[in-house]
């Protein structure tokens, strides 16, 4: 014990004179408490004897890995003022009694947020928002949540092949510090590619195992199909592909033991039933879309392969003061316009390890080879000139930029390097394997460890400067204002502000986007006022530009032309307005300025319910002489896919039930 105890001290200061010389040359260093807590981690995790204190000892390497979002503010992530929106908007509407706000009220013109963007992850942050979170706190807990479930997820996956607990860690430790996971994490703060990262390699080994005719992989594969479907859906195209290799490799090595029709229908059973347990959330997503403008955002079959890395980029190790996601190929790339795509490498170093392994020994699933394989076929498509395989390529175009295939070629490198160590090391042997594997790993990811530029704690409505808070005074604190680029919310709740634009336009439908969404130019003030805007916020201004806006409601007799009805007064909530009119209108049209989409239905003076209609891309609905009162709500069973969808996932979970009843 004397022994290993000096080894190990040994180890933790090279660890960290490593790591501290590391970050002094490459870039901005992460907290000194960070790197200490990162050597000292990796030390538990090599130093731990017993499962549960291995446990321990992971848990507190996903807290190092997350250590900058344990720090006041939050890191400068490009999609920060999406999700930051987001999460305040949708806990906004949890707190006015919508337990699932399908329509968001606060974000442009009103969206249909989760309806398109994957749900999981916001529902994740509910916890944290319930103890009084802010948006910034709230993210920051789900980026430490997916750390420990990106630990737990590996550690799993590579016992689950038969692998000794030393290959597990490595395994966990190699995917907790991928380099791209953590750009994905602290730079580039992608919330729902972050949080999948964790399902895609028990989702390829699960695909493996059914292939190879293990029927427990069915609810693995099952489960992890259908988290990935309501995380992030481009994660689940990508894992798709990795998988349906993996499946077909298991087909083929087992070709002359059994016939391959069971493995098929057990997977052909597996994809029905994930895809009927979630149709209440996808087939509305599929039916819809055409009613927005992500289908013209991500559009099949299109060229990507110009946003594909440059052959050198795997290895290249730099990190600029300023960073952006990766520009199109060719674009000038000086230390003041972006970061590259790095893959590592101690990663690379590792996974072509795992692909030169010896002769199988063992455990057949434990071969380390085909994921090294699988791992490096990934990279190499996310790689000039190799991208352009993915040109026109039917579904996988859908992941937009061919350099997403650093995820699922980290996860299964990470996997590939903790099977490599059994592969390799005799038992004897395999605890100083782990101490080098995860000691190279740290001291090449350490520039990733912190964020280049923070947010600085804040309290009140902010723009900024760069990253530079900037208060924003003038806006008052009422119901409805609409404003424009403002880049955070506060973090106390207490402001109920609507954005007019920035914050997921694609959800608007197409021509309101291209009039007043992210793809035109800023709105001129008069379309500001047409669309109820109350303030005009420029980026880095302190003050805001009062605006004129028109009336939330107009009318518009037979006929007639529009007019706004300032005696008009209005009650909303989250899936729900109530218009109250004045007397003497005649028949006509009444349009509320909010986005149009399908299943918001009108009901006017108590009657029943109908389908609104859209003028200038606003509700609208037809109104009798003397109308009253005017009710708008945001319908969960019409049109009719979402009745479809609902009554296909109850039926699924009921024939899951009596099927599993049965003994199936």
């Amino acid at each position: 014990m004397k022994r290993l105890a000096v080894w190990g001290a040994a180890l933790l200061v090279a660890l960290v004179g490593a790591l501290l010389c590391t970050s002094r040359t490459m870039g901005v260093p992460p907290a000194a408490w960070g790197l200490a807590g990162l050597a000292l981690a990796c030390l538990g995790v090599v130093l731990a004897v017993r499962r549960h204190w291995l446990a321990v000892a992971l848990c507190a390497l996903a807290l190092a890995a997350s250590h900058d979002f344990l720090r006041p503010g939050i890191t400068f992530g490009h999609d920060i003022p999406h999700h930051a929106w987001a999460v305040w908007s949708l806990w906004r509407g949890v707190l006015e009694g919508d337990w699932f706000p399908r329509w968001n009220p606060y974000l442009s013109l009103g969206i249909p947020l989760l309806q398109f963007y994957a749900p999981l992850p916001y529902l994740l942050a509910w916890p944290a928002q319930l103890l009084g979170a802010s948006p910034t706190q709230a993210l920051a807990w789900l980026m430490v949540l997916g750390q420990g479930a990106t630990a737990a997820s590996l550690y799993a996956t590579t016992r689950w092949l038969g692998a000794s607990r030393f290959a597990g860690a490595l395994a966990a430790g190699a995917a907790m510090l991928a380099p791209y996971h953590l750009m994905d994490q602290t730079f580039r703060l992608a919330l729902g590619e972050t949080m999948a990262l964790p399902l895609i390699a028990p989702f390829v080994v699960a695909c493996w195992r059914l292939g190879g005719g293990d029927r427990r992989a069915r609810p693995v594969l099952g489960l992890c199909a259908a988290a990935l479907l309501l995380t992030h859906l481009l994660s689940l195209i990508m894992a798709t592909f990795w998988g349906a290799a993996a499946f077909g490799l298991a087909l083929w090595r087992g070709r002359r033991e059994r016939s391959p029709k069971g493995p098929i229908a057990a997977l052909a059973l597996t994809a029905a039933l994930t895809v009927g347990g979630t149709a209440a959330w996808l087939l509305p997503v599929l039916v819809e879309m055409e009613h927005t403008a992500v289908s013209s955002i991500s559009r099949p079959g299109r060229a990507i392969s110009h946003y594909g890395v440059a052959p050198t980029e795997p290895l290249q190790r730099a990190l600029w003061s300023r960073y952006d996601i990766r520009t199109r190929r060719g674009d000038l790339l000086t230390r003041d316009q972006g970061m590259p795509m790095y893959f590592g490498w101690a990663l690379l170093a590792l996974v072509l390890l795992a692909a030169a392994r010896p002769a199988p020994t063992g455990e057949p699933d434990a071969d380390p080879r085909r994921w090294a394989g699988l791992a490096l076929l990934a990279l190499a498509l996310s790689v000039w000139p190799l991208a352009i395989a993915l040109d026109g390529f039917p579904v996988l175009g859908r992941i937009m930029f061919p350099w997403r295939l650093y995820a699922p070629a980290s996860m299964l490198g990470a996997l590939a390097a903790g099977l490599a160590l059994d592969a390799w090391l005799p038992d004897e042997r395999r605890r100083l394997g782990l101490a080098l594997g995860l000691a190279a790993l740290a001291v090449d990811v350490a520039p990733y460890l912190g964020a280049a530029q923070r947010f600085d704690p804040y309290e009140g409505l902010v723009t900024f400067r760069g990253a530079t808070p900037v208060p924003v005074e003038g806006v008052p604190r009422d119901r409805w204002a609409r404003i424009e680029d403002v880049r955070l919310p506060p973090s106390d709740y207490d402001w109920e502000l609507a954005l007019g634009r920035r914050a997921f336009p694609e959800y608007m439908a197409p021509k309101l986007r291209q009039r007043y969404g992210r793809s035109s130019k800023p709105p001129t003030r008069a379309e500001s006022e047409f669309y109820g805007a109350t303030h005009r916020i420029r980026r880095g201004r302190a003050e805001a530009q009062l605006l004129d806006p028109e009336p939330m409601v107009a009318h518009r007799p037979d006929g007639g032309e529009w007019s706004g009805l300032e005696q008009a007064s209005f009650d909303l909530l989250p899936e729900r307005v109530r218009i109250v009119l004045p007397g003497g209108l005649p028949a006509g049209e009444v349009r509320f300025t909010m986005g149009w989409f399908p299943g918001w239905e009108a009901s006017v003076d108590g009657g029943p319910w109908r389908a609104t209609h859209h003028r200038s891309w606003l509700q609208a609905a037809d109104v009798p002489a003397g109308a009253r009162e005017v009710r708008l709500r945001y319908s969960a069973f019409r049109p009719w896919d979402r009745s479809a969808g609902l009554l296909l996932t109850l039926a699924t979970g009921v024939g899951l039930v009596w099927w599993r009843r049965r003994g199936g």
